[in-house]
C-alpha cells in the first residue's frame, strides 16, 4: 500500500466479514473489536476486552468522537459498542440463537436490546447527538426495509424512514404512542393506534369494532382505525 503523508486520525479497518476490526493510526496497526480465533454463531466475549470477543460477520462501523467503536454482527443479529476502556459490549439486538432460527424485525418502540433486528444490517452512522442510525434489510417474514435510529440517551429504538407494518398484540408489554397493531375480532381484522402509550393488561380487552372507537388497556389507550387488508399483525 502506498501513502502520502501521515495518516492524521485512526480509521478503523475490516476485512472480508471475518477478520478482526483494526486501528490504523501513523505505522501502528491495533486490533480493536474481534480475535484472531475467528468467529463465534452465539455470543461469546461480551463485557471483556474488545480484542478477546468472537465477533460475527461484521458488515458496517461507525466511530463517535470518543473513539467508541460500533459494529454489526449480521451471523448474530446484533450490534456491538466498545466503550473508552476497549471492552465491547451488546448495544442492539436480540443475538441469534445457536442452532435457533432468525427472528423477524420487531421491538418498535423498546429498547434496542429487546429488538429484533434480523441478519440485514448495514451503513451504521452516528448523528451530532451520538444517535445511532442504520439500515435494517428486509426479512422473509414481509418486514421491508427500513432505516431505524436508537436514541443514545434512553436506548430506544424506533423507524426514521421506511413502512413499520402494524404487530400484534401482548400481554403486558410496552407499546409506544402512535403504535399500530391488528386484531381479529369475529373474523374481521382491524386496525388499532395507541393514543396512549403504556404497558398493556394482562388480558386482552374487548376490542371496539366501529371506527373511532376506543379502548383502554393496561395503561394503554387503543383506537379503532378501522377493518385492515394487509399481511401483517394476527
Amino acid at each position: 500500500m502506498e501513502t502520502h503523508g501521515p495518516v492524521p486520525y485512526a480509521f478503523g479497518l475490516s476485512g472480508t466479514g471475518t477478520g478482526p476490526l483494526a486501528s490504523l493510526t501513523p505505522g501502528i496497526i491495533t486490533t480493536l473489536v474481534g480475535s484472531s480465533l475467528g468467529v463465534a454463531d452465539g455470543i461469546v466475549g461480551a463485557d471483556g476486552p474488545g480484542p478477546q470477543a468472537l465477533v460475527g460477520f461484521q458488515s458496517s462501523m461507525a466511530v463517535d468522537p470518543l473513539g467508541q467503536v460500533f459494529v454489526a454482527d449480521t451471523l448474530n443479529n446484533v450490534i456491538w459498542k466498545t466503550d473508552t476502556s476497549g471492552e465491547i459490549h451488546l448495544y442492539a439486538g436480540t443475538p441469534f440463537p445457536q442452532g435457533g432460527y432468525i427472528e423477524p424485525i420487531a421491538g418498535e418502540g423498546g429498547t434496542a436490546l429487546g429488538a429484533e433486528l434480523g441478519q440485514s444490517i448495514a451503513g451504521l452512522a452516528l448523528d451530532a447527538k451520538d444517535g445511532l442510525y442504520f439500515v435494517n434489510g428486509a426479512d422473509n417474514y414481509g418486514n421491508p426495509t427500513r432505516i431505524r435510529y436508537i436514541d443514545p440517551v434512553t436506548s430506544m429504538i424506533s423507524t426514521a424512514v421506511g413502512f413499520v407494518p402494524p404487530g400484534a398484540w401482548a400481554s403486558t408489554t410496552s407499546f409506544a404512542t402512535t403504535t399500530q397493531i391488528v386484531v381479529t375480532v369475529a373474523a374481521v381484522k382491524y386496525l388499532y393506534t395507541a393514543l396512549q402509550g403504556g404497558a398493556s393488561g394482562l388480558v386482552a380487552p374487548a376490542w371496539p369494532t366501529a371506527t373511532g372507537q376506543t379502548v383502554i388497556d393496561g395503561s394503554l389507550i387503543w383506537m379503532n382505525e378501522g377493518s385492515y387488508y394487509g399481511g401483517f399483525g394476527c
